[in-house]
């Protein structure tokens, strides 16, 4: 503006003094036009730049307000969506606290809720916490229905989730299931660790099954991964289970020679054996074996060898046992004082039975129903039978909150009598058509898995038998 205004001045004030020159001096007109159109031409452009500058800092002064709104709402973007990332790995933290502890419901009811907020590309580790619940309570439907979900969702399942699937089959008990999932992982893009492998080989010993055991351990050799203590353990688990000793003994020998050290559950594993055959004697010294090479026995190796005595009738020797744990530095836990009871139970020692239950209290443990069936049996067992002391000891049961099943009922009847249980049972309100039901389930169950072991076994022992045959 300033430099328009000078023109304009500068015009006004020169007209007059060039009018009176030129009519002084005699100037031709031309010469006078010419001036004028210089000035006004001057004139001109001085507005004209003036005018631009005007507009184009306006146009400059938007621009920018533009872009730093622009730039604002990008940040505010950004950090909104930082805040849900870190909201839901807060999230995601608490999930996973849940599904360690095998809360599925919990786990799922925290998905949903989240599910349409979570990022893209932290899906598959949210669904995955969810399988991982399902895998720690052996759900293994729950689990194929979120993996099902996560197919549909366009997500590709990564080793983790193939781990957790076999996992979920494994604490299941179904061993077809896992090993279907491990055959599905070998036959996927993902590559197969000794994890799977040893997950399936738990569960065949889960179910007693030997020859699955080793096959899927040979398999993992096949493929160049080399077995860890787990998996060797996992496989005399399995010998345990099936009680073939043997087999047990032959599989620690193969986890040393492979130049592996055997840990406390390897040992446990083999003293099973022994108490599922019915020896003492090598339990004792699978014991001693242990703590020998410093393999620290703990409450599960102390009540694995009390097992073995019992079973074997030894009271004396598994009395003296307990007596020694002590020593060790190992607290009983409710299971070794029901084993302990179970030894009273078959001496009918209702009395003995009954002090164990009393130190297990006063050592705040909490009774079980094995512990109170054990010891109806030992009133049972009595001569003469101990029925008041029996029908006291259920009562107690029950006003525990500890509900009775088929077959401690069934062991209260042979105590006390078909008129007795008939009379607590209506008092009680306990539907005993039921319990019978499930009783008769149970029993076939233990029935038919003995069965499964005895066959197991045997033909463990024909496949040595042809090894022996073909080594000649």
């Amino acid at each position: 503006m300033l430099p328009f205004l000078a023109t304009l001045l500068l015009i006004v004030c020169c007209l007059p003094l060039q009018m009176d020159v030129s009519c002084r001096r005699q100037r031709s007109l031309l010469q006078h036009h010419r001036f004028l159109l210089a000035s006004m031409g001057l004139c001109i452009f001085f507005l004209i730049r003036h005018r631009c500058s005007i507009d184009i800092a306006a146009c400059t002064g938007q621009h920018c307000f533009s872009i730093g709104r622009k730039n604002t709402e990008q940040n505010q973007k950004y950090r909104s969506h930082r805040d849900l990332i870190d909201k839901s790995d807060q999230v995601w933290q608490e999930m996973n606290r849940r599904a360690e502890a095998g809360d599925v419901k919990g786990t799922e009811g925290m998905y949903e809720e989240l599910k349409d907020k979570v990022p893209h590309k932290m899906r598959r580790m949210f669904l995955n916490t969810v399988i991982k619940a399902c895998s720690k309570a052996g759900d293994l439907q729950r689990a194929e229905s979120w993996r099902s979900e996560m197919e549909a969702a366009g997500i590709t399942p990564n080793l983790k989730n193939y781990g957790k699937m076999i996992e979920a089959a494994a604490k299941a008990g179904d061993l077809a299931g896992a090993e279907k999932w491990l055959e599905v992982q070998r036959e996927s893009d993902v590559p197969v660790d000794l994890t799977s492998y040893a997950a399936v080989i738990d569960a065949s010993a889960k179910s007693g099954n030997i020859q699955s055991a080793q096959k899927w351990l040979t398999k993992a050799l096949d493929v160049g991964l080399i077995p860890n203590i787990i998996a060797c353990t996992a496989v005399v688990d399995a010998c345990a289970k099936a009680g073939d000793l043997q087999s047990a003994v032959e599989w620690l020998a193969k986890t040393v020679d492979r130049g592996l050290t055997p840990n406390i559950l390897t040992y446990t594993s083999v003293i099973n054996a022994c108490a599922k055959a019915g020896d003492p004697e090598s339990a004792q010294k699978w014991l001693a074996n242990a703590i020998e090479v410093r393999a620290a026995p703990d409450v599960v190796t102390f009540t694995s060898v009390l097992d073995a005595c019992v079973k074997a009738g030894k009271y004396k020797m598994a009395d003296q046992l307990f007596a020694d744990m002590s020593h060790f530095g190992v607290r009983p836990n409710i299971i070794t004082f029901s084993t302990l009871m179970s030894a009273c139970a078959k001496q009918g020692a209702w009395a003995a039975a009954c002090q164990l239950l009393d130190r297990s209290i006063e050592a705040k443990l909490r009774p079980t129903l094995l512990s109170y069936t054990t010891l109806i049996n030992a009133c049972g067992r009595a001569k003469p039978k101990q029925v008041d002391v029996a029908e006291n000891l259920f009562l107690q049961m029950m006003s525990s909150g500890i509900e009775p099943d088929g077959i401690a009922l069934r062991t209260f009847e042979k105590t006390v009598g078909e008129p007795a249980l008939r009379r607590l049972s209506q008092d009680l309100g306990i539907n005993r058509t039921v319990l019978a039901e499930d009783a008769n389930i149970r029993f076939r169950e233990l029935r038919q898995r003995r069965d499964h072991t005895f066959l197991d076994r045997r033909s463990a022992q024909l496949d040595r038998g042809t090894s022996n045959q073909l080594g000649e």
